[in-house]
């Protein structure tokens, strides 16, 4: 019966680019997940980390890529909006990737998901700190980055403790010591990683 207005900002729905949504039905199951959970608006964010095999760079492919995922919302009915974004693996190339303007801030904005260092001149969002070793042993670190302007998200699996115990008690504390601003999905797929945020209500209240 709550009525939900959420944003998720850091997904991998769309398909065929990392290893997040494999087809286009993955794809829409994932949506529509998003959609039954009360999630209104997502950022589309595809790993952008050579090293991976992931050149997802701000290029025509990709831009064609997010606008086909729109219309499929469209064509499905499905009532999520959808933003285009990246989570980018930081590099010491990243200040030229910003400069040639190979990178996609998150829908437009000049916020950057970045998958751990910090960028030029814009504001970093922390993908997953609670998953990283060394804050799993010093989360207070993290009062650091918060007062540089860093802003921190944590996965909604590590809170229902399916990324392993260590990520779950990171992420309880830095939740419950205000050193957490957002929670995002983080969706892989449409059975583990999901976008479903319903399971989240109980560990929230």
């Amino acid at each position: 019966g709550r009525s939900c207005n959420m944003i998720d900002i850091h997904s991998h729905i769309l398909f065929g680019v990392d290893d997040g949504a494999g087809n286009a039905e993955d794809s829409l199951i994932m949506a529509e997940t998003a959609a039954e959970n009360g999630v209104k608006q997502m950022i589309m964010t595809p790993h952008c980390c050579e090293a991976d095999g992931f050149a997802n760079f701000n290029t025509a492919e990709l831009t064609a890529r997010f606008d086909s995922m729109r219309a499929m919302m469209k064509e499905n009915e499905i009532p999520l909006k959808l933003y285009n974004g990246m989570e980018v693996f930081s590099t010491p190339r990243l200040g030229e990737q910003i400069d040639e303007g190979k990178l996609i801030t998150l829908a437009g904005s000049k916020y950057l998901l970045i998958e751990f260092a910090f960028g030029r001149g814009l504001i970093p969002v922390i993908a997953h700190p609670e998953r990283y070793y060394f804050i799993q042993d010093e989360p207070a670190f993290l009062e650091h980055c918060a007062l540089c302007g860093a802003v921190v998200q944590l996965n909604k699996g590590s809170l229902l403790g399916l990324l392993g115990s260590r990520a779950e008690d990171t992420a309880l504390h830095l939740l419950s010591h205000g050193l957490a601003h957002l929670i995002a999905s983080d969706a892989h797929d449409d059975r583990f990683r999901t976008t479903g945020f319903r399971s989240l209500l109980p560990v929230l209240e």
